[in-house]
């Protein structure tokens, strides 16, 4: 009796855990409804731009705001989501011309589908970069935490989970 009770307890508690760190919002649509305030500010960017978006699935803890930020002009569009639980954030920046940004320092590591990035530490977060050069196209990942904390492998690995989850929005 005791074992059955522990075993279910403890897959109740995989469950939760493995939940709260992975985000139930797969497309833009979704995003949008699940948090409204994203919509005025994404308004801005044209269908296609949004369409080539990359979002997460995967983000290490639960979510409890998402806000959007962008910039547009003839030359280059920004885009750029904040998910937040209070005390960290996740900032997902597409920069639309890859002149614009270019990461001269840190470690070199590579996605899931082959593509270099830049992975550095900064006093308030890591930072993880890549360009898609077929899409013309910069991604730059933080993971922030409002307290300063020393970073570890561990973040250099969320920011890999977070880039190796990401899929177009449409």
């Amino acid at each position: 009796m005791n074992y059955r009770f522990v075993t279910i307890m403890m897959c109740i508690s995989l469950m939760s855990a493995c939940s709260a760190k992975s985000s139930p919002v797969h497309g833009l649509s979704e995003l949008k409804q699940k948090y409204p305030s994203i919509t005025k500010e994404l308004d801005d960017v044209s269908p296609e731009q949004l369409d080539r978006l990359l979002l997460p699935d995967y983000i290490p803890f639960e979510v409890k705001e998402v806000d959007a930020l962008t910039t547009t002009s003839q030359e280059e569009t920004m885009i750029e989501l904040v998910y937040s639980n209070g005390d960290q954030n996740v900032h997902i920046m597409k920069l639309d011309d890859v002149a614009t940004y270019r990461q001269r320092e840190g470690k070199q590591v590579e996605l899931s589908n082959g593509t270099r990035a830049k992975y550095s530490t900064r006093q308030f977060g890591d930072q993880l970069t890549w360009t898609d050069h077929q899409e013309k196209s910069t991604y730059i990942i933080k993971l922030m935490s409002y307290m300063p904390t020393n970073s570890t492998s561990s973040n250099m690995e969320q920011l890999l989970r977070i880039a190796n989850s990401m899929h177009t929005a449409s």
